[in-house]
């Protein structure tokens, strides 16, 4: 059930359904004393999520890699705007590189006994030490993402810095509130506002502080907060690394920042002092949320809601959205192109509904429409039907491209016209592809190895270079490429075809090279396979058809002289008896009079005549005596 609601809530767990998980796990708490606690779960596990196994990060290989476990921390805390939520999966174990270094520390004690036995009588110490190979490792480990084919690495949610503090240090919820509140300053205005509201409400001061502390959306939403000058950022930052830093757990008696976190925290007072971290000035980040009707949404509390442009949640929600829609749909680059356009100008149209002032609800899409009316009622009338709108038929025309952009080089694209030119007239190719030449700008489309003429050319070609295949210019391959295209079996290659379909050709060598060498062994398997025993003949019986479809059993039929196909009666049709019932209207209840409505002129009532129970317009066929229709 919990990977159904993953699959189905796109691996995330949201704040409002914590409770409904915990109590489907059958967890005991009180919801009163964790509710501020709850925070958003994403779920990454590749190998559910996208069908790929991670590879690893020592062999960088993923056949041999398998489900270890799941790790007893809570997860990576990724530390956004508005909230702190955590990010959960499993580890994952390369089972070859296990007994790699099984082996090597097996070897590594045989050296050490040996030289131990060798310097005994010199009165010598030697020292072990164990083989540090790391066969165990989390699904998004920095140097596992890279290793993802089809840029599935990309789809991971966060940005992954080094962990810089202990995972379970005492003082890491408060150096983590404090660096918040260091690097934010709120409006005071509006935050004792929100304060004198949540007291009016019958909160205190302590659970204020626990509000503001562990769910912060509360005054993020509605209380706007800026990033002071570098002169008075960079001494309030540091302040809170020289008063955390060297604070030693109780526990692991450990300090809070090591060597490492110390070296960050400098370079990042370095970036501070430059300016990199403070707003830039006169640039407005907040905008007053809006409603559906237009009017400026506020909170129980009275206050306008504000929505913040720091930081790309929103475009990033986008791809993500995108990623669900075309990750494992097969489709065209041409009906992909007009469906991504599609979408793009319908989210822009929903984003200015909802976040431009004054933007009208009109119902549709087809701005067009609303364009041509404009300028229509604009010509006629002198004045604009929809004052806040943009006509973007009036913009000028630019050469961008969308979509589907040039990824050729310009000596890639001038050797292949050189090449053209030779082998016109050219061949015409598909929609698909002529869509492909017309977006990039190429007389023949770039296509990856597809055909056996161009693995057979190309596998001479690396043959007839002087160069080993590892030092391959992959560049300069595309534009020697160039002069083996046919336009039909032959295709443009990009530098990028090129660097791949190498990999794949010298693993297909390596494959060969061992096919030769195994040649005695396979031919005493095929020895072996030959021998059949007596009773195999036995078992040699004729593959019959597959069966028919079934007939109904008698227990199972009607039996009934007629039959209903598709609802038309076939057969003997059923005498159905005459009722000799009169229909009408039932008797009135006893003690009840029914009273007809009294008849009215419409046209009376339509003018708002005192005469309309009097008129002969009362009547269907009449016409009315006061009023013409």
């Amino acid at each position: 059930r919990m990977l159904e609601y993953l699959k189905s809530h796109n691996w995330c767990i949201s704040r409002c359904d914590v409770p409904m998980i915990a109590k489907k796990l059958k967890l005991n708490h009180n919801v009163q004393l964790f509710k501020y606690y709850y925070t958003k779960l994403v779920v990454w596990m590749p190998h559910l999520q996208f069908g790929h196994m991670p590879c690893c990060i020592n062999c960088k290989d993923n056949n041999k890699v398998g489900v270890h476990g799941y790790p007893s921390h809570p997860g990576r805390m990724v530390v956004d705007l508005k909230e702190n939520y955590f990010i959960m999966g499993c580890r994952y174990k390369c089972n070859l590189c296990k007994k790699d270094k099984e082996r090597l520390n097996a070897i590594a004690k045989a050296a050490a006994a040996a030289a131990v036995a060798a310097t005994a009588a010199a009165d010598v110490e030697v020292e072990v030490t164990k083989v540090n190979l790391q066969y165990t490792f989390i699904g998004w480990d920095s140097r596992v993402l890279p290793l993802f084919p089809d840029g599935i690495g990309k789809e991971f949610p966060a940005f992954l810095t080094k962990r810089v503090t202990p995972m379970h240090h005492e003082a890491k919820k408060a150096y983590f509130a404090a660096l918040r509140d260091a690097f934010f300053v709120w409006n005071k205005e509006k935050l004792e506002e929100l304060m004198e509201h949540m007291k009016e409400d019958g909160l205190s001061q302590e659970e204020i502080d626990s509000k503001m502390l562990f769910s912060p959306t509360l005054f993020t939403d509605c209380v706007d907060r800026y990033i002071p000058p570098p002169s008075l950022l960079y001494f309030r930052v540091r302040a809170v690394f020289a008063l955390f830093g060297n604070m030693v757990d109780s526990k692991s008696k450990k300090p809070l920042f090591n060597k490492r976190a110390f070296a960050s925290a400098n370079n990042l007072l370095e970036e501070i002092r430059r300016g990199y971290y403070s707003d830039p000035p006169g640039v407005q980040w907040y905008t007053k949320r809006l409603k559906k009707d237009g009017t400026v949404a506020v909170n129980k509390y009275g206050m306008a809601l504000l929505d913040c442009s720091r930081g790309t949640n929103r475009v990033e929600s986008f791809h993500k959205d995108l990623v669900s829609g075309w990750g494992s749909w097969p489709m065209g680059m041409e009906m992909s192109a007009k469906l991504l356009a599609e979408k793009r100008h319908r989210h822009n149209h929903r984003v200015s509904e909802k976040r431009r002032d004054g933007f009208p609800k009109i119902g549709h899409y087809d701005t067009w429409e609303v364009d041509e009316l404009q300028l229509l009622v604009y010509r006629n009338r002198g004045f604009l039907l929809f004052p806040h709108w943009s006509n973007s038929s009036e913009y000028v025309s630019t050469p961008e491209s969308f979509d589907v952009v040039a990824l050729q080089s310009e000596d890639v694209q001038k050797a292949l016209e050189a090449r053209c030119e030779i082998i016109a007239p050219l061949p015409k190719p598909t929609r698909e592809l002529q869509y492909q030449c017309k977006a990039m700008g190429s007389p023949l489309p770039f296509l990856p190895f597809t055909t056996a003429e161009e693995r057979m050319q190309f596998s001479a070609y690396l043959h007839n270079l002087s160069c080993p295949v590892a030092k391959v210019d992959d560049k300069k391959a595309a534009i020697d490429w160039c002069a083996f295209v046919d336009g039909q079996k032959i295709m443009p290659k990009l530098p990028c075809h090129i660097r791949t379909y190498i990999r794949k050709w010298e693993r297909n060598q390596r494959s060969k090279d061992l096919f030769e060498r195994s040649k005695s062994g396979r031919e005493k398997l095929a020895e072996l396979n030959s021998i059949e025993l007596p009773s195999a003949a036995a078992c040699n019986q004729p593959i019959p058809l597959p069966p028919a479809m079934p007939q109904p059993k008698p227990a199972a039929m009607h039996n009934q002289p007629y039959t209903i196909v598709a609802n038309s009666l076939i057969g003997q049709i059923p005498v159905s008896q005459v009722s000799n019932r009169k229909r009408g209207r039932g008797k009135d209840k006893e003690g009840t009079i029914r009273q007809p409505k009294p008849r009215r002129c419409l046209t009376c009532v339509a003018q708002e005549g005192p005469h309309f129970e009097t008129c002969i317009g009362r009547w269907p066929r009449s016409t009315c005596q006061y009023y013409s229709a």
